[in-house]
């Protein structure tokens, strides 16, 4: 089970380790750190995991996890609903799995008064958060009804269109799929991450590892944190130095070879490894540079710490492995 002994990670120098939350409402960046360390649990090599998992939970988004049998990635997402709460749903999806398996029944008596609708209690449509393992291998008809439940939080019942409470589906796949028809369903997922198994420098500690009872988690995402994000969106800037690196990222990701950028045929570096560099190095050569828009030189230094924090953060987003910027 990948399980080590949890690493409790410090503030930075300089950096007050206090756990109340902003005055915004949001939790301080020591309680993350704390949740972060909590999602990795006793699990080995799986904090850059935890991360992109908190992230994505906190952005409104979904995750996939690509790797091989028994790296964790069902018991990652368990931990994510641990921190939710709420409903939770989970099934192994197969090439003979139904829609019935993961939306819910029809009602028998809504097809008696003339409507198409189905039982959704204690089903996908009804989750907080939800684990589809193998989701690539899903038929059609239900990858079309995801397509409404991950992008906009909908589900078609029957002539209506339904809110769903999804906050974060993590799906699992052994293996990103061949056909192009899955592009549309494969980029509903902003975060991809590769779940290798344990590094061969680590299993000796995998296989002396005592058992540990994990405790509650310092804090817990709720509907409020949401919309605390959704009101403070509009107070967010872009420099203009992060500005040029997602435009240099866009380009490099054109031209580096390959249908798919997670995993690039014939090996070596991927193509978003590449372009994470593109961006992080473009980012830094700014700074290096200065930024001739700010105005005076208080302003400017300002401006390239707040943007060395940005890069730092997207340096920490691992959707396709390989070591941090």
């Amino acid at each position: 089970m990948n399980r080590r002994a949890p690493v409790r990670h410090q503030p930075p120098p300089g950096e007050t380790p206090g756990r109340e939350p902003t005055a915004d409402g949001l939790p301080s960046a020591q309680t993350l750190r704390e949740v972060i360390d909590w999602l990795a649990g006793a699990l080995l090599e799986r904090d850059d995991h935890a991360r992109v998992l908190l992230l994505a939970l906190l952005s409104g988004e979904h995750v996939l996890l690509i790797g091989p049998p028994g790296t964790a990635k069902s018991a990652l997402a368990r931990r994510v609903h641990e921190l939710v709460g709420g409903r939770w749903f989970e099934r192994l999806v197969t090439r003979f799995t139904v829609p019935e398996e993961l939306f819910g029944p029809l009602s028998l008596s809504a097809l008696d008064e003339g409507r198409y609708e189905r039982q959704t209690d204690a089903y996908l449509p009804t989750a907080d958060v939800a684990f589809l393992d193998e989701v690539f291998k899903a038929n059609s008809a239900i990858l079309n009804a995801l397509l409404g439940i991950l992008n906009e939080r909908v589900f078609d019942q029957g002539a209506q269109r339904v809110a769903v409470p999804l906050a974060c589906l993590v799906a699992a796949a052994n293996e990103l799929p061949d056909d192009d028809g899955m592009r549309a369903f494969q980029d509903r997922f902003l975060f991809r991450c590769d779940v290798s198994p344990v590094a061969d420098a680590s299993f000796r500690t995998l296989l002396t590892l005592p058992a540990m009872q994990d405790e509650p988690p310092a804090w817990r995402f709720s509907r409020a944190v949401t919309a605390s994000i959704d009101q403070l969106i509009g107070r967010v800037s872009l420099s203009d130095s992060l500005i040029d690196g997602l435009v240099a990222l866009r380009a490099n990701l054109k031209r580096c070879p390959g249908r798919d950028n997670t995993r690039p045929p014939g090996g070596g570096k991927s193509g978003l490894h590449r372009a994470r560099w593109w961006l992080t190095a473009t980012v830094r050569r700014k700074r290096l540079r200065g930024n001739p828009g700010t105005g005076s030189e208080g302003q400017g230094q300002c401006n390239r710490k707040h943007t060395a924090g940005r890069v730092r953060a997207v340096a920490r987003v691992k959707w396709w492995g390989g070591p941090a910027a």
